[in-house]
């Protein structure tokens, strides 16, 4: 299988939590229940969703698939807003595939474009355009433009629309749709298990000469670098390269008791906001100030390999290990929902 990465708060680019594919990987390798699922036959998309992007074309297979590197004179990875699809190989329709390489393969799919050159809310100018404001959700009384104390973004009602959807596809026989609607889900989840996707922006910075392109600005350099440094150690330790550390920290327990998708995810985004502080500080030790800047400060590979002896690496770590565990339980508690959902019973 191939494996290849990608902030918010800008006006026109969107990031999201890097590498969802080796993410779901993770989560998933404690759900037994999957394997019993693993003669799926592909099969076309039959469903009517104008919530789309109507340039959004479904892909089942990528050609290019292990063509994608890194880019070492700018930020580690590069960004979905490329158009590149990395990290899936696929299997056309008609063909034979497994829930587990679905829920892996398509986690990612959420970022292809499909919420993107939207008109949705006039609070999509300060949340990265349709697809962050779709992507992202600022719970209630956290601080943030233009809504201030209300909530801001959509992220919980996406993951509750294709959760319907999955119900659709699954009642009628539709295996392939219904867990790749449910890989669709889980997307949104590990993106509320991204610090930055669930507070607009940090004191840390803002650049009072330049208080809104420069603080966007400052956000976005600390997000990607965020993004690129967590991705980046996910796809050492997946290759054996180093000791697992936060892929191990994605596999968890039971911890949250969903009684709807979209409650989970708002669940979710207010025990991460209440720790966005910590995040963005010990960013700030790891990363160094020169990201504080009103240009894109680029996050090299020779940077991130000097980091992983770093002073400040230890406590950034810690709290890398917290959101990577809300991820993980929000992964595993949803699909044990969902099991209990949609497939007690199921033949």
């Amino acid at each position: 299988m191939c494996y290849t990465i990608a902030l918010t708060f800008g006006t026109n680019n969107a990031w999201a939590w890097v590498r969802h594919n080796l993410m779901t990987k993770s989560a998933l390798e404690g759900i037994s229940w999957l394997d019993d699922y693993d003669q799926i036959t592909v099969t076309p998309y039959s469903y009517r969703d104008d919530s789309l992007n109507p340039n959004f074309k479904v892909v089942y297979t990528n050609p290019d698939c292990g063509q994608i590197s890194p880019a070492p004179e700018t930020f580690v990875y590069y960004t979905l807003n490329s158009g590149e699809k990395a990290g899936f190989e696929g299997a056309g329709t008609g063909r034979k595939t497994t829930a587990r390489q679905i829920l892996i393969d398509y986690s990612d799919e959420p970022d292809w474009a499909m919420d993107k050159e939207l008109e949705l809310s006039k609070a999509q100018i300060l949340m990265a355009g349709s697809q962050g404001y779709r992507h992202m959700y600022y719970p209630a009384w956290d601080w943030h433009l233009p809504w201030l104390f209300l909530p801001q973004g959509v992220a919980p009602q996406r993951a509750e629309h294709f959760y319907e959807l999955a119900k659709q596809a699954i009642s009628k026989g539709d295996l392939y749709w219904g867990f790749r609607f449910l890989a669709r889900v889980i997307h949104y989840i590990e993106d509320l298990g991204q610090p930055y996707h669930t507070t607009q922006t940090s004191l840390r910075f803002i650049i009072p000469t330049s208080p809104i392109a420069g603080t966007t600005q400052t956000t976005k350099n600390y997000h990607f670098a965020y993004e690129s440094y967590v991705g980046y150690r996910m796809q050492q330790e997946v290759a054996g390269l180093i000791p697992a550390d936060y892929t191990t920290t994605l596999k968890q327990t039971l911890a949250i008791k969903v009684n709807s998708t979209a409650e989970l995810l708002k669940i979710m985004a207010r025990a991460n906001n209440k720790h966005t502080s910590d995040t963005f500080r010990t960013s700030v030790n790891l990363f160094g100030t020169e990201l504080r800047s009103k240009q894109k400060v680029p996050l090299t590979q020779t940077k991130v390999d000097a980091m992983m002896d770093h002073p400040a690496r230890d406590e950034f770590d810690r709290t890398v290990h917290q959101t990577l565990q809300l991820t993980g339980v929000g992964v595993l508690d949803f699909m044990e929902y969902a099991r209990q959902e949609l497939f007690n019973g199921y033949n």
